[in-house]
């Protein structure tokens, strides 16, 4: 008989399942530049009873002025400044998950094997909260979509619970073994 998932308890590796959850949700979200991108929608999308010399009437226009609809984007925000943004929330989040899974893979038995899970734990930690930062500015300079950020915020709040959770768990083990108990 299962247990219902409400009475469960946590996965052992829920911080890692987090992690890669908010890393997926970040690509995402920066795939689609921050919801920034207008998305391209024909005319005939528009106007359903475009007339074909309209259709191309409004076709010359556009390659007149040199209007691409498929590159359009909010004049305020310069596509450099996305584009850097977007490379540093990648490579935070993806330490992220790098930092747990150097971690995850250390099997301390040895004084300095467990610093350096504690160490790589709390470069993790460190990386939550930078992703946590980073968000809340863009959400601020770029005015994207407050119920998106708001979701990822959580997410990102709740890894680091779990976060902090393994590495006090880790410190009742390091203790145990270790005989300091």
């Amino acid at each position: 008989m299962s247990v219902p998932s409400g009475l469960r308890d946590l996965s052992k590796m829920e911080y890692y399942k987090n992690a890669v959850r908010i890393r997926t949700l970040i690509d995402e979200w920066l795939i689609r530049e921050f919801g920034l991108k207008k998305s391209y929608r024909s005319v005939r999308q528009v106007i359903k009873n475009i007339t074909e010399d309209d259709q191309k009437l409004i076709d010359s226009i556009f390659e007149k002025y040199s209007v691409n609809l498929n590159k359009t984007y909010n004049g305020e925000y310069p596509e450099w400044y996305i584009k850097h943004e977007q490379e540093l929330i990648a490579g935070y989040t993806a330490r992220l998950v790098l930092y747990i899974t150097v971690a995850n893979k250390l099997n301390p038995t040895l004084p300095f094997e467990w610093e350096e899970r504690r160490k790589q734990q709390n470069l993790a930690i460190s990386q939550v909260q930078i992703i946590y930062t980073e968000i809340a500015h863009i959400k601020e300079i770029f005015n994207v979509s407050i119920k998106f950020t708001e979701d990822l915020l959580k997410a990102l709040d709740r890894e680091e619970s779990l976060l902090k959770g393994w590495r006090q768990s880790d410190n009742k083990r390091r203790k145990e073994k270790q005989g300091d108990a």
